[in-house]
């Protein structure tokens, strides 16, 4: 990835699709996620201060880290691109690139049917592991490991922001509406029954397994399912906390129902198409991650010469 950090921030839209979904969300995560479309805004939100000067130096700093080989920021951001570039439909991204309101024009989505049940729940574990080494990548760490799971369980007590409008989208979009009240058991059954073939002919598995620690398919397929077992707890919470059901979720979306005939899952299946709420969150969770890194260095740097003056 060559692509400066301020590009690919500055290139996300303020208006689509995937955007107006999000919002729609709000009442997931109320006030959580801003759409935040620039490293000079994510710099300003980091620091707390107007300064331009300050905000500037910051961003630079944070583009200096992002492209630093030392670092995995860029690996993370790969991950959380590659699961739209799998996932969507070309044509459907293509043909609506702003909304002038909550899914207006969504009427040609009506075209796309569900995923199978199986290929639904393992788009949703895969999803869900990549979102554990995205968070292990902008951690520090060299590697993904079965303990590195336990660290981010713990992360997940602290999501805020664009991670959890991510997490509550991937509730919401890939285990709710297609797969109902009970999606974590049943992405947990089929993630243990699907046979290896199956598992290797996924596409974003084939993506994603040289991430996975293990040099065989049962040690990856491990990997998967203890990630599923320890983050179910977590988000089985989440679920019951926001009081999410797919009958609030069609309620809330209602708009949209109209224009996708079929259920929850057909909903699920339009949205998956059109909609690049991995990619786009992801982006400005890396963003945020790294410039909060670099405020950090900074910080420590004006410490340290602040101390070296009483020296």
């Amino acid at each position: 990835m060559t692509e400066s950090l301020g590009a690919l921030g500055n290139a996300l839209p303020a208006s689509s699709i995937t955007v107006s979904i999000l919002q729609g969300l709000d009442f997931v995560a109320p006030g959580e996620w801003t759409n935040r479309t620039s490293l000079a805004q994510v710099a300003q939100h980091v620091s707390g201060e107007a300064l331009p000067r300050l905000n500037a130096e910051l961003g630079q700093r944070a583009e200096r880290l992002f492209q630093s080989p030392g670092t995995r920021y860029r690996d993370a951001l790969q991950l959380y691109r590659v699961v739209d570039t799998v996932d969507q439909v070309a044509a459907a991204a293509a043909a609506v690139s702003k909304v002038s309101d909550l899914f207006g024009g969504l009427g040609f989505l009506q075209q796309y049917a569900p995923k199978p049940e199986t290929t639904q729940a393992l788009d949703a574990a895969l999803k869900l592991t990549v979102e554990i080494l995205a968070y292990g990548y902008m951690q520090g760490w060299p590697s993904a490991t079965f303990d590195g799971i336990a660290d981010f369980v713990i992360g997940l007590q602290r999501y805020a922001k664009d991670d959890v409008m991510r997490l509550s989208a991937w509730i919401v979009i890939d285990g709710l509406l297609p797969l109902g009240p009970n999606f974590m058991a049943r992405i947990l059954d089929t993630t243990r029954k699907v046979a290896q073939s199956g598992l290797t002919e996924h596409k974003l598995f084939g993506i994603v397994a040289k991430h996975l620690p293990g040099d065989d398919l049962a040690t990856k397929q491990s990997f998967i399912l203890k990630a599923l077992e320890a983050t179910s707890g977590f988000v089985n919470g989440f679920v019951a906390d926001k009081g999410l059901t797919p009958d609030l979720i069609k309620q809330k979306l209602g708009s949209a129902i109209s224009l996708v005939a079929g259920g929850g899952d057909y909903l699920a299946a339009a949205l998956d198409a059109s909609t690049e709420y991995f990619s786009h969150t992801g982006t400005q969770t890396v963003a945020r991650v790294t410039v909060q890194h670099a405020f950090a260095a900074m910080q420590d740097e004006v410490w340290k010469a602040h101390l070296a003056s009483y020296r």
